[in-house]
């Protein structure tokens, strides 16, 4: 004999497929390669904006294909210059998000929020860690490493010298040092090795 299903049991599972059909695109997003390095803190926040602007459009009774093609628009617009390096993650992940939870009945703050939390997911995974040590500056201060700068140490704080002057035996000028507490550069010969740096013997010369 055969089973019919009723046409409630129909309903639900229509919703059903229509709900993890998108969800299935973000997965696929996911498995997306990550960028080479993490996306500057301006890109996730712009993207952040473009994102709020599009959930709104959606909940606004625009229609969902204007909506997207404005949203798709902008977010390629981000990458054309600076401050997003890489479309990641790629839009229609995004539209998808959206497009799952307005589906699943989320209300507009809701789906704001889960279209969000995707996009945090996404920029973690492109997080760059760099080692803890530090370096220490002239002025005793320490400074530590740059993930936004390949993981290179920060600029330590800029120290201002006098601005007066040294000369030395052999008639060179020298200055003062920020980078050794402001001490005067050395002189290429001391005044004690002078007469030898005239005939070219001393080794501070060489």
């Amino acid at each position: 004999h055969s089973h019919k299903i009723s046409p409630l049991l129909q309903l639900d599972m229509v919703r059903l497929k229509q709900i993890l059909a998108p969800l299935l695109v973000i997965a696929v997003g996911f498995s997306l390669p990550f960028g080479e390095a993490a996306e500057s803190p301006l890109c996730i926040y712009k993207q952040s904006e473009a994102v709020k602007t599009y959930v709104d459009c959606v909940y606004s009774k625009v229609s969902f294909a204007k909506c997207r093609k404005a949203f798709m628009r902008a977010w390629k617009k981000l990458t054309r210059k600076p401050p997003c390096s890489t479309s990641y993650p790629p839009s229609g992940s995004v539209v998808s998000a959206v497009s799952a939870c307005t589906q699943a009945y989320f209300k507009e703050p809701k789906c704001y929020e889960f279209a969000q939390h995707f996009l945090d997911l996404a920029h973690d995974e492109d997080k760059i860690v760099c080692d803890k040590d530090k370096k220490r500056c002239s002025d005793g201060s320490y400074v530590g490493r740059d993930p936004e700068n390949d993981c290179k140490f920060e600029d330590c704080p800029i120290i201002e010298c006098k601005k007066d002057a040294r000369k030395c035996p052999d008639g060179t000028i020298v200055y003062r040092d920020p980078e050794n507490d402001c001490e005067f550069e050395p002189c290429c010969c001391p005044a004690e090795d002078f007469p030898l740096c005239l005939v070219g013997t001393a080794k501070c010369c060489l």
